[in-house]
């Protein structure tokens, strides 16, 4: 435990994400030392570590790590450094993150094709997240922009028409149109710590050309979800 602090002691402010809490002291690094002591006064909070960073000799970075699902709010703490204590206050920033398995998605499909398919959802981060029961996001061939580039370089001015239409033109052939996504189990609130299945249903457009391959990004709260599409012809 940190010994209780004298009175008119500085207060040491900490503030950030669960995970990623910092401060500056007006101490030097050799009288903190690397691995300050630090108490919380809350029975359910758990803290991770601790460390102290030179910051020019005459200051100290404090760097602390708290569990991640550590809800928002000040939590009032004492810090022992350099054999003296100070109170402390820590300010826990809303921390929003989605993680989603597998880590990306990669199916095969042909033009106007619906999928099923499951997909594990955890909170990891430290407020509840609201998940829609349908979302959309676009399809682009994964060699258009090079297509697009290559045939901007190639074209001729007495054509009438301009390098950066050419690449707009080749940019826009490449979209394939849009994935239209409905979920059929695993949408509303998840709270933080919570991990859920997600079943969707998947409707593939029907510009979708066979032997092309696709990209795409389903967006979820801070979640940028990457699809690869292999277009196949139907069976």
């Amino acid at each position: 435990m940190v010994k209780r602090s004298e009175p008119d002691v500085p207060t040491v402010y900490f503030r950030g994400t669960p995970r990623a809490l910092d401060c500056l002291v007006g101490i030097p690094h050799r009288e903190v030392g690397p691995v300050p002591r630090i108490s919380v006064d809350a029975p359910n909070v758990r803290l991770q570590s601790i460390f102290a960073f030179d910051v020019g000799g005459k200051a100290s970075r404090l760097q602390l790590s708290m569990s991640e699902n550590t809800p928002p709010g000040n939590y009032k703490a004492s810090v022992e450094l350099g054999g003296k204590a100070f109170p402390a206050e820590i300010r826990v920033e809303p921390y929003v993150h989605l993680a989603l398995s597998p880590r990306q998605l990669i199916v095969a499909a042909h033009a106007g094709e619906k999928q099923h398919l499951e997909l594990t959802l955890a909170n990891s981060g430290n407020v509840p997240c609201e998940i829609g029961s349908t979302y959309a996001f676009g399809l682009y061939d994964v060699h258009g922009a090079e297509r697009g580039i290559g045939a901007a370089f190639r074209q001729r001015e007495n054509t009438g028409e301009k390098r950066w239409e050419r690449l707009l033109e080749e940019l826009a052939s490449g979209h394939a149109g849009t994935v239209r996504v409905q979920l059929e189990q695993g949408h509303g609130s998840i709270a933080p710590g919570d991990v859920r299945t997600l079943r969707l249903d998947l409707h593939f457009p029907a510009k979708l050309e066979a032997g092309h391959t696709y990209s795409g990004t389903l967006a979820m709260e801070n979640l940028r979800y990457y699809v690869k599409v292999r277009a196949v012809a139907e069976k």
